[in-house]
């Protein structure tokens, strides 16, 4: 346990056992060797970079793994040989978007099927984003002559595909939402004529202008609690 070791070519020490080495079996006759050196071959391949565990991550199968990163390292902090994934499961049809669908079994199963196949001196912890859930309260006023409703449901789609989790339009870990960003993006919806007022919430219930996120987190509307409003022309300001 915590022996270092160095790899010939490279300076400096290449990596440390988090744990001593145990284990193994006694070998099997030449033709099961054979054969499983074949499958290993053909398809196992050792996940060197952090692109190699998304792919393997991503490729698994029956886990549904919609999105995967692997969180940068600290450079001021301790070489400890852990390698962070980060892991989404897509929603199945019934579910909704309020439940978070990873569970501690389904990261646990993902986490069996890469660890074999990661460098020595790494141990692939793999985890659910952390999510910064906050809530919109916003009143809006439409172009004369357009349906509240239709501009409503609009703004919410708008909404969904900004902050998107996983998909093509997936958001970036790490990035904050402030109240100028949803500002803007709701005043780019066809049928908005301007914001008449708008407040961001975090889970506390105090009222924010920028939501920070943790590196390997993603913001998350909260749709249950959040209330849109759209008003026609004339109806008067909210302060």
């Amino acid at each position: 346990r915590n022996r270092r070791w160095h790899v010939q070519g490279i300076g400096g020490v290449f990596g440390a056992n988090p744990d001593a080495i145990a284990g193994g079996a006694g070998p099997d006759d030449w033709r099961t060797q054979r054969r499983e050196s074949r499958r290993r071959a053909r398809e196992e391949h050792a996940l060197v970079s952090a692109d190699d565990i998304v792919r393997a991550a991503l490729a698994l199968p029956l886990l549904d793994v919609a999105r995967a990163w692997v969180v940068p390292s600290n450079d001021g902090g301790p070489r400890t040989g852990i390698v962070t994934l980060v892991a989404m499961r897509g929603l199945r049809a019934g579910e909704g978007a309020t439940r978070l669908p990873e569970s501690r079994r389904w990261l646990d199963a993902i986490r069996r099927r890469l660890a074999a196949r990661m460098p020595l001196g790494s141990r692939l912890v793999v985890v659910t984003p952390r999510y910064a859930t906050f809530v919109v309260q916003a009143t809006l006023e439409a172009v004369a002559g357009r349906n509240v409703d239709d501009i409503q449901r609009k703004v919410m789609d708008a909404l969904r595909i900004r902050l998107a989790t996983t998909g093509p339009s997936a958001r970036h870990p790490g990035i904050p939402v402030s109240r100028s960003d949803l500002a803007g993006w709701m005043r780019a919806v066809d049928g908005v004529a301007r914001v008449v007022s708008l407040r961001l919430v975090r889970d506390a219930g105090d009222a924010v202008t920028s939501v920070p996120v943790a590196r390997e987190g993603l913001p998350r509307l909260d749709e249950s609690r959040s209330n849109i409003a759209v008003q026609r022309p004339g109806q008067g300001g909210v302060p």
